[in-house]
């Protein structure tokens, strides 16, 4: 039975890529103790970028009813603990009985169009007229405007709270890596609308 919304985190620092993401993984379902997730967010330090395509493989095989989004940083957090500079991965794990999600990613020309034309994010995200959104984004900061992003979904959604936070870690642009489900990309944003029995309390998540 999946009751109520609940959120979940836990991070593996063992060094190994293959070893902390079983380890997260393993830990995350512990905790999510036979409750399938609604959504899933990876975040991995910089240094195992390379390997995000095959976390997704395996993590989509572990949670298949799941959006699935990663993101690479510099540093990591979850559960209490902060890793900076170190190899590390954490996992958020939501379970959210009554909402919609809708995963997205935006190019870099798209943001720039975005910013004089917010009526195309009704083209790009159809979410019924009558819900209240809220939206979690994570930018890239060599290619994506993150303050232009913001504004124009501002203009788009007036009362929609967003929380995010950049993609880091990199020192050349297309170094820093996002995930949306098994798509990779290294340009632009991306982020899920969330809509239905949910509110959200303006924050900032730092990866």
């Amino acid at each position: 039975m999946r009751g109520s919304m609940r959120w979940y985190s836990v991070i593996s620092t063992r060094r190994s890529f293959g070893l902390d993401v079983e380890a997260a993984a393993r830990s995350l379902e512990q905790k999510l103790d036979g409750v399938e997730p609604d959504l899933v967010l990876v975040f991995l330090s910089h240094h195992h970028a390379a390997h995000l395509e095959a976390t997704a493989a395996y993590l989509l095989r572990r949670f298949d009813r799941a959006v699935l989004m990663a993101v690479t940083g510099a540093g990591v957090i979850a559960d209490g603990i902060e890793v900076e500079g170190e190899p590390a991965v954490s996992m958020v794990a939501a379970v959210l009985p009554g909402v919609e999600l809708r995963p997205f990613h935006v190019t870099a020309a798209e943001v720039q169009y975005l910013s004089t034309h917010p009526a195309y994010w009704h083209k790009k995200l159809p979410i019924p007229d009558d819900a209240d959104p809220c939206f979690l984004l994570f930018p890239e900061p060599f290619s994506c405007d993150g303050e232009k992003l913001s504004e124009s979904m501002d203009r788009a959604w007036p009362k929609a709270s967003k929380i995010g936070g950049l993609a880091s870690g990199a020192r050349h642009p297309g170094q820093n890596k996002l995930l949306v489900h098994r798509v990779v990309h290294d340009r632009g944003a991306i982020g899920v609308a969330m809509w239905g029995n949910i509110e959200m309390e303006l924050s900032l998540i730092h990866i």
